[in-house]
């Protein structure tokens, strides 16, 4: 489940998405119950994000934009 989410990424077609949700399944089926439960707690929970790059939290349009 390590994949690459920096600003540099482009954008996946429907089989490479596939392809890398199949993958992740793998890895966690992998794993023990237990490790594979806090692998996926750990992308869930929003206190384990990292805001790598602040310009992707916005967009033209955003209600949150002063201008």
């Amino acid at each position: 489940m390590a994949h690459d989410n920096g600003a540099n990424r482009c954008e996946l077609t429907r089989d490479e998405l596939l392809e890398l949700k199949k993958a992740d399944r793998e890895e966690l089926n992998a794993m023990s119950a237990n490790d594979a439960q806090a692998a996926v707690e750990s992308v869930l929970h929003p206190r384990q994000w990292q805001i790598e790059n602040r310009e992707q939290l916005s967009w033209p349009g955003d209600l949150a934009d002063d201008g």
